[in-house]
This record gives C-alpha cells, sequence and structure tokens, in this order.
C-alpha cells in the first residue's frame, strides 16, 4: 500500500498534523499534502467568488497569491509553493522550512520546533501542557485557539498596512492551519450536521505525555481524552475506506460531487477528482477555510492593500465565524451557527503522574 510506505520513517518522523504536510527531506505524494489541497481549492473557491461579486481585492493580482491556483498531479509542496497562504500553513506544520517570517520569533517560543512543546500544541487545535502533567481543558483550548487565530489575523492586516503583502498572505495561512486542523478527527470529536457539527472534544499529542497520563492502560482508557497517535490514519483526507465515502455521501451527496478515491492510486490527480474524492471532515476543514477568507479578503480595499477598519474583521470573527452565520447564503448551508464554538466543552484538565526515570 502506497499510503503506509517507510512507516518506520513516517514514527519518527510524524507528528501532530492533521491533513498531513511534511518537509522536504521527506515528502509521500499527495497523501501527506492536505493542508496544502484544502487551502488551495478554498483560495480558488474564494477567489472566483469575489471575482464574481465584483470586489476582488487587488491583492489577487499577486504572484504569491495566484487566482486558480492549479492542482498538482501528485500533491502541492508546500515548502516550495509561492502562494504564501499555502506556504504559511506549511510552515505551521515545520517552521524551520521557511525564511518568510520567524514563528519562534513571532511567538516568542523558542522551542515552537519541538514537537511536543508545551505551548505550541494549539496552534494545531490540540490542548497545550500546563505544566509537565497537566493537560489543558478542551474548552480553554478552543479558546486560545480563537484568541490566537484573532491575533494572527490582526497581525496579517498590519502588514499589508506595512505593505508587507508576503508576511500578510503567509499568516492568512498560519491562521487557517488551526482552523483546519480543528476538523480533522485526529485532532477533535465533532457532533453531526443536526448539531452543526460542534465541537464535543479536543485532543492531545505527544508520547510523553500520553505516558503519564496512562493512556494505553485500563484506566487511561478510561478518561474522557482522545489521542492523536504519530502517526494517524485519520488525518488523511481522502476517500479511502469505504465507511468514509458513504458517511460523505450522506453528508454532502445532495449538495457536491462525491466519489470513493482508487485505491490502487491513492490520491486522485485531476482537479474535478481531487474535489470529489474529499471526505467530509475536509470538506468541512475547506468550508471553513472559505469562510475565514472570505470575511478577510471581502473586506480589504479592492483598489489597496489598506483597510483602515481593521478592528472590524478581527472582531467579526467572533460573530461572523466561530459563533454565528457569515452572512453569505453559500457558505452559510453548512455550519451556520459558526465554525468554532466552544461553550459545549468541558472545563476539566487532566492530571497525569511525573515519571521518574531511573
Amino acid at each position: 500500500m502506497k499510503r503506509f510506505f517507510s512507516i518506520i520513517v513516517l514514527t519518527l518522523f510524524s507528528q501532530a498534523h492533521a491533513f498531513e504536510s511534511v518537509p522536504d527531506w521527506f515528502f509521500v505524494p499527495s497523501t501527506y499534502s492536505g493542508h496544502e489541497e484544502i487551502t488551495r481549492q478554498a483560495l480558488n473557491s474564494t477567489a472566483r467568488r469575489l471575482h464574481q461579486a465584483e470586489s476582488s481585492p487587488t491583492i489577487f493580482n499577486l504572484e504569491t497569491l495566484q487566482f486558480n491556483v492549479k492542482p498538482e498531479a501528485r500533491g502541492i509542496l508546500g515548502h516550495k509553493s509561492k502562494n504564501m497562504v499555502i506556504h504559511g500553513n506549511f510552515a505551521t506544520d515545520f517552521p524551520k522550512q521557511t525564511k518568510v517570517l520567524s514563528l519562534k520569533d513571532f511567538w516568542n517560543n523558542k522551542d515552537i520546533n519541538n514537537f511536543e512543546n508545551a505551548d505550541n500544541q494549539v496552534l494545531h487545535f490540540l490542548r497545550n501542557y500546563k505544566d509537565s502533567v497537566t493537560l489543558m481543558s478542551a474548552h480553554e483550548t478552543c479558546v486560545k485557539a480563537r484568541e490566537n487565530i484573532k491575533y494572527i489575523t490582526a497581525e496579517a492586516l498590519k502588514a499589508l498596512k506595512n505593505q508587507e503583502a508576503n508576511k500578510a498572505l503567509f499568516l492568512i495561512g498560519h491562521a487557517v492551519h488551526a482552523i483546519q486542523d480543528s476538523f480533522s478527527s485526529a485532532h477533535v470529536q465533532r457532533d453531526d450536521e443536526s448539531h452543526n457539527y460542534n465541537l464535543k472534544n479536543v485532543c492531545f499529542y505527544g508520547s510523553k505525555m500520553a505516558e503519564k497520563l496512562g493512556i494505553n492502560t485500563r484506566l487511561g482508557q478510561k478518561l474522557n481524552l482522545c489521542y492523536h497517535s504519530s502517526p494517524d490514519s485519520k488525518d488523511a483526507i481522502w476517500n479511502l475506506k469505504r465507511s468514509q465515502y458513504k458517511q460523505t455521501l450522506s453528508n454532502w451527496g445532495n449538495s457536491e460531487k462525491v466519489t470513493e478515491c482508487d485505491k490502487n492510486e491513492n490520491y486522485p490527480e485531476s482537479e474535478e477528482g481531487k474535489q470529489s474524492c474529499l471526505k467530509s471532515e475536509a470538506r468541512l476543514a475547506k468550508l471553513a477555510t472559505e469562510k475565514y477568507l472570505f470575511i478577510v479578503f471581502s473586506q480589504i480595499s479592492p483598489t489597496n492593500f489598506i483597510q483602515t477598519a481593521d478592528s472590524d474583521i478581527v472582531g467579526s470573527l467572533d460573530s461572523r465565524l466561530f459563533d454565528g452565520p457569515v452572512g453569505v447564503p453559500e457558505l452559510d448551508q453548512k455550519m451556520s451557527e459558526g465554525i468554532m464554538r466552544c461553550e459545549g466543552l468541558s472545563t476539566e484538565e487532566f492530571v497525569g503522574t511525573e515519571i521518574v526515570e531511573n
């Protein structure tokens, strides 16, 4: 099976990255370029939507935010992409693989490259570590993630005002990474469509913390915790299993074309194939990305990159993205009550036992 070749290497280098992105030294074509593909599709949809509304920002004329980003038959290489939104999304997983912006400096976090960094998990919509043995609650994680997305967006708009378009686009990609991660079943548990696909639980990552919490023990398995393993097959974005295809067909069949991926090829190559083969949660991630991009890009001046009411854009993320409808019928057919509601999540923290090594 192509998808799981070099499983030993995957185990050594994999990390808590939903819809897998990979660095230049280990790239499995297409299968592990989920973030890049979801972002590519969402960008194209957003650009078309804004062009149709005759409100397309000049920003879409930039080489680093190409309109109509073509599909790569075997997947987009995030570290090589000229599209700064795609590149910024990729760099969230692999900060060392970019020279556009130092995320270590941006977050004032010298350990941001450490996959089990206590303060880095929420950038991937996973629970941070409050200390060496304590996991942040699901509710606090959600609130923190929302704060981060608003902060990143504000910094992106500042960069636009300073004529730093590449930095701004990079940050917008950085922001959508957490949005997309919040739909991977390797990272979260969500309700069904009748309940707005609302968040029910947030997972955690890290083998050391898993050991401290006894996740692999009978007692640990009784905890209301979900664990992102490494690697985690739930990170794939395609309908590779019959059950995934059936779920996607049930959730999306009335409005979008749904196909089952070719198990022999393991990934679709054409534009139509890449869109129709996405599994249900990847489509939700794409839709959520489109909502965010529409809110941000539609309020940037069509004639320049300067938006005088930055606070209005950032403030509207609560009411028009996280907790309510965007206000565009096409975008509000699903998750009209918001994409990242926190109020139903538990405030319980989890405390493990410090492991004493002899």
